[in-house]
């Protein structure tokens, strides 16, 4: 549902990819993966997240 909001969301994204909780975290990094490339699918876009998550980055790296 956030996706179909487009790039007025982006800056609550930003906030919640730098949340202390992981889920939160997660969450934010699957919905914006989604909203760059929207065919890559939500769960594709959900386990790339928790690996990021899990490594202890912010999917903002490189960026």
């Amino acid at each position: 549902a956030l996706v179909a909001l487009g790039e007025v969301m982006v800056p609550a994204l930003l906030r919640a990819e730098t949340a202390p909780g992981p889920h939160i975290r997660a969450h934010a990094l699957a919905t914006r993966r989604l909203l760059r490339d929207p065919d890559a699918g939500f769960t594709y876009a959900v386990e790339e997240a928790k690996r990021v998550v899990a490594l202890g980055g912010s999917g903002q790296e490189g960026r």
